[in-house]
């Protein structure tokens, strides 16, 4: 178990968008700024609410036009942001249920 972890942590995708961007160019906290929520640097936009926006399939258009000081990098960072979140750690899902 512990060996499929350590190559699940280290696999990152090859060629996609999101591989170049470096989230801690445009993701900050500040305890003074939302309660110290990750928001995209410069604004008070949480990147929750940035990672709620793309779950709910809108398009980075779409996203772009609501809140204009996003920048398409943002968006990828929030997202490059997010799979760095997900790969640190092991979320208990609770137990499974059969349908």
């Amino acid at each position: 178990m512990l060996h499929f972890l350590m190559n699940c942590s280290q696999s990152r995708p090859r060629g996609s968008k999101t591989a170049d961007i470096n989230w801690r160019d445009y993701i900050t906290t500040d305890p003074n700024i939302c309660h110290g929520q990750a928001c995209i640097r410069g604004t008070r936009i949480p990147v929750a609410v940035v990672l709620d926006n793309l779950a709910t399939n809108l398009s980075h258009q779409e996203i772009l036009q609501s809140y204009p000081s996003l920048t398409e990098e943002s968006l990828r960072a929030a997202t490059r942001y997010a799979a760095d979140l997900a790969r640190e750690r092991i979320v208990d899902l609770g137990p499974r249920v059969m349908v």
